[in-house]
């Protein structure tokens, strides 16, 4: 459990810093959105395919993505890029 415990802390810490940066103004929101779109987990892809990382970025927006972040398309499991699209 104790393990568990601080499995959960580092991820918060991580995520968080990355969710702080896109959403200084209110990170636990950002925060609370994420974990009920992907789990926190900036791997994710949803059980159809179509939607991608924290924020559940959906295929549609692959031509954008670039655009808003600066990154390619596969970027989109990068937590940073990921929030800087949702944001």
């Amino acid at each position: 459990m104790k393990r568990a415990i601080v499995a959960m802390s580092v991820v918060l810490g991580v995520m968080g810093s990355a969710l702080a940066a896109s959403f200084p103004e209110n990170p636990d929101k950002a925060i609370q959105v994420a974990r009920c779109e992907s789990g926190l987990n900036p791997g994710a892809v949803s059980s159809g395919g179509g939607n991608h990382g924290l924020f559940q970025i959906n295929n549609v927006h692959r031509g954008t993505f670039e655009a808003v972040t600066g990154q390619p398309w596969s970027a989109v499991y990068d937590a940073n890029s990921n929030a800087k699209f949702a944001r």
